[in-house]
Formats: structure tokens, sequence, C-alpha cells
């Protein structure tokens, strides 16, 4: 009984943490999206996290982020700052473009797969489900 009850605490503690801060919902979420790639924090993905914490709460209109490929931008970006952004904000709207077609939906796929996984779900889920009639690769939204 005592140990159930201390997994509920640690839960509902995860799930403040992630909400309050990318970066920790970024650490959260990574295995989802990358079960079999461990992920090396970097004081880079900490400053990443902050200026689209600040895109979030509009305190920054136009940003670009110029990183080495591979560290992460896309991830971060494209899939995990969507999921984060429609727990604070579940009527935001948001569109997505890529030079691919195939990478464009490729993220999407990824995007949705966090939204619909069972973490996510457990902790957000009362705010965030997938429109029934609008769930579909390349274009999905919530209800």
């Amino acid at each position: 009984m005592a140990t159930a009850r201390l997994n509920l605490s640690l839960e509902a503690l995860d799930k403040s943490l992630a909400s309050d801060s990318l970066a920790e919902f970024v650490r959260q979420a990574w295995p989802l999206i990358e079960p079999m790639t461990p992920l090396r924090w970097n004081w880079h993905l900490d400053a990443v996290c902050e200026y689209l914490e600040a895109v979030a709460g509009g305190d920054i209109r136009r940003l670009i982020i110029n990183v080495p490929p591979r560290s992460g931008k896309s991830i971060l970006v494209s899939i995990l700052m969507p999921c984060w952004l429609w727990i604070r904000y579940p009527a935001a709207r948001l569109v997505f473009a890529s030079y691919s077609a195939a990478l464009s939906i490729d993220l999407s796929v990824k995007r949705r797969g966090v939204i619909q996984s069972p973490w996510y779900q457990s902790r957000w889920g009362s705010g965030v489900t997938m429109a029934p009639d609008q769930n579909l690769k390349s274009e999905f939204a919530n209800t």
C-alpha cells in the first residue's frame, strides 16, 4: 500500500515537473522517441529548451536555431515541444513545414505517437486527446 502511494506521488511529481519545464519533459519523453538511444544531455539542449519556452510564452516571436546536424533540434522543435505546448495551451494551433514531405510526415507520426502513448495519456489525457475525425499521419487535432 505504501509503495503504491509512493509510486503515485512520484508520478504526480514527474507530471508536475514535466508540465512546468520543457527540458524535464524532454528528459522524460525521450525514450518514446529514441528507445535505443540514451539521451546525452548537454548545455545546448538547456539553451534550446529555454528559447522554445520563451516562444511558447510569447516572449520571442521569431527564432532561428542553428546547431550541428544530429544535435536534437528536430526532436525538440518538431516533436516534443508541440506535445509539451498542448499540455499548457490545448487550443494552440501549429503548422509544420519541411524541405521533404516524407520528413514532415515522419516527424508528425512521432509527435502523434508521443501524444497517444500511455505515458502521455496517463498524465495529460484528460486535457489532450486526439480528435477521432481528424487523426491522420499528416494532420491531426486534439479535442
